[in-house]
């Protein structure tokens, strides 16, 4: 038992280091912000993302890169995996955007271009349902996704007052890369790829 407690607190310290060590590429702006994202049990759920952008008007691209993610409790982190990613893209472009955002059909004259891990693993296992859990990127690999956006002239997002309306997707290019090390157990083994646009 003595040395099955021992290999956990290894595996904690070096997830909690690999934490510790994200950084932005350069030129890019590096924030960690809580958003409200829709729960599938009903309600809203916060999640602490650290993220890096930046805006390049000689590439006409919102470009977005993702780090550790943080639910406050495990009741909300069912969620994570491609959804996730795939609603704070579109908050995120929403908040951070220096461009206007066109109403729908029109599109914006920046185009996100966003990249993630493929594979996300649990930075350290919570001892209860009321602990936060940590979700950090991990392997080699990582996905990616190109798309037109406009702001929806119908729909709202459900977890702001006032509604904030919500940014639509268009014409959407994935690269969707295998999360490496998947499987039963496995330490990096969480897919945040989308195939969806």
């Amino acid at each position: 038992m003595k040395s099955f407690l021992v290999v956990i607190a290894l595996l904690v310290s070096m997830t909690v280091g690999l934490q510790a060590q994200f950084t932005c590429p350069s030129g890019y702006t590096q924030v960690t912000r809580t958003f409200k994202v829709p729960s599938p049990a009903g309600g809203c759920c916060d999640v602490e993302v650290t993220f890096c952008y930046k805006v390049d008007l000689t590439t006409g691209k919102f470009l977005v890169t993702y780090g550790p993610v943080t639910y406050p409790s495990q009741a909300c982190a069912t969620q994570f995996g491609p959804g996730l990613f795939n609603w704070v893209s579109k908050k995120i472009y929403y908040y951070y955007n220096t461009a206007n955002i066109a109403n729908c059909p029109a599109t914006t004259n920046l185009v996100l271009d966003e990249t993630k891990s493929s594979c996300y693993s649990v930075a350290s296992p919570p001892a209860n349902i009321n602990d936060p859990i940590t979700f950090i990127p991990c392997g080699s690999t990582a996905c990616r996704r190109i798309c037109g956006m406009c702001l929806s002239t119908s729909e709202t997002d459900p977890c702001t007052t006032p509604a904030e309306p919500m940014i639509v997707y268009t014409g959407c290019q994935n690269t969707t890369v295998v999360c490496e090390g998947a499987g039963t157990g496995a330490l990096c083994g969480i897919n945040t790829c989308s195939s969806s646009n």
